[in-house]
């Protein structure tokens, strides 16, 4: 008997092994689940810091739009409407506009923007149909390819319907 064997037999070191790669396969497993959950997880951090960034340049946009000294007459509260009211057009033409992306555009701002949609101050029922479609991950919403669902918008849901 060789000497390998007596110690394999002895020590009983096959089952070992067995046992190691066991212990190692559910590590590996549990490592993978991690790893997912971490990726969602930074996915969702970025889709947060990306909607903040769009947020401040909407902001931008809209008070840029505003004439000079808009605020003169008005009170805290009614300039913040005005802002605000400016702010929704703003949002609302980005979201819009965004339906004319390619597949591959949607998907790399349909998160940011799910994130504008629920941070937003836009009436509830037009909140709701924007939230609606944004919330659908793979609808490859693309205007110009002729999507019929890419028509069925808050402001036109009757187009898809004919």
């Amino acid at each position: 008997m060789s000497e390998e064997k007596k110690i394999n037999e002895t020590f009983g070191a096959e089952k070992w092994v067995g046992d190691f790669e066991e212990v190692a396969n559910r590590l590996l497993r549990k490592l993978d689940k991690i790893d997912k959950s971490v990726d969602e997880t930074m996915q969702q951090l970025l889709a947060k810091m990306q909607a903040m960034l769009e947020m401040g340049e909407i902001y931008r946009q809209a008070s840029q739009r505003l004439p000079e000294g808009w605020t003169r007459g008005l009170s805290r509260e009614q300039a913040r409407e005005v802002l605000t009211q400016k702010y929704n057009e703003e949002l609302l033409a980005k979201l819009q506009g965004h339906l004319n992306k390619s597949t591959e555009d949607w998907e790399k701002l349909r998160l940011p923007y799910l994130e504008l949609i629920q941070w937003s101050n836009l009436p509830d029922a037009e909140k709701e149909k924007w939230l609606e479609l944004y919330n659908k991950p793979t609808s490859g919403i693309n205007i110009t390819e002729g999507d019929d669902y890419a028509r069925q918008t808050p402001e036109h849901p009757q187009e898809h319907q004919q």
